[in-house]
């Protein structure tokens, strides 16, 4: 599991003669990911991409899955306190 996001990049190596210096260049994935507190491109080679493309969508997934418990922990939270609310008003009357 893995933060971040794959991006494909199109670069120039600039060695001469190769066919990017004549419009074809070289297209590569990269990992955005923080490192260290810092933003980071980091090149993911060819025999890594797949595994790396899981690993990625494995942590929206587990975001995911973060942010509804604690949306559902939000939800009981606030229900306990309109009950709690509720209870205070029965015993004032």
């Amino acid at each position: 599991m893995l933060q971040g996001s794959l991006v494909t990049m199109k670069r120039q190596c600039g060695k001469e003669g190769c066919r990017c210096a004549r419009g074809h260049k070289h297209v590569s994935l990269y990992l955005a990911a923080r490192v260290e507190d810092k933003r980071k491109m980091l090149y993911v080679p060819a025999e890594l991409e797949d595994k790396l493309r899981r690993w990625v969508e494995d942590g929206r997934k587990a975001a995911s899955l973060i942010e509804a418990v604690c949306q559902a922990s939000l939800d009981a939270f606030l229900k306990e306190k309109q009950a709690l609310r509720s209870s205070r008003e029965g015993k004032k009357q």
